[in-house]
């Protein structure tokens, strides 16, 4: 991983202000994501798919439900912006994804790579980085870091389940 610096760090925060615009359409009460992916088309970068967190198609959020099992229960807003993208019949392959994550209305950190289900398809699909939010700046990771990251998580989170 390493920070993004200068004019990437400009071009970055137009596509955070969109990927805000996305999350806010999520209905999840416990956390919101937005994520726009991004590709050079003709030697300019496009926004080629759009995503937040949602049930699946038909389905509520129960907060009462829901809470402990978001993560399970809904859509995530990598997965629904790869499928918008995908749908748009675009090719994804050596394009960028920037997730951010909004809680009670402010922009949070992203936290670390951590998801599995996510990294698996960024992986397949050919996204080539993905931009996260932290303390330090925008992170920018490669998908085999990402999945990396995410696996490594993952093992952990199994491990200590395991234990108890």
């Amino acid at each position: 991983m390493r920070y993004l610096q200068g004019k990437e760090i400009e071009e970055t925060e137009l596509y955070i202000k969109t990927a805000i615009l996305e999350a806010e359409k999520s209905v999840c009460s416990k956390s919101k994501r937005g994520v726009v992916i991004v590709k050079k088309l003709s030697d300019e970068n496009v926004v080629v798919g759009k995503g937040y967190n949602t049930p699946a198609l038909g389905r509520i959020c129960y907060p009462k439900h829901c809470y402990n099992i978001c993560n399970q229960y809904c859509i995530h807003a990598e997965q629904n912006a790869i499928f918008n993208a995908l749908s748009n019949v675009h090719n994804l392959k050596n394009s960028r994804l920037y997730h951010i994550k909004v809680k009670d209305g402010e922009v949070k950190n992203s936290g670390q790579p951590s998801c599995i289900e996510c990294s698996k398809l960024i992986l397949k699909v050919g996204i080539e980085g993905i931009v996260l939010k932290h303390d330090e700046g925008y992170g920018l990771y490669s998908s085999e870091e990402f999945y990396d990251l995410s696996l490594n998580s993952f093992k952990q989170k199994t491990l200590s389940m395991e234990k108890k």
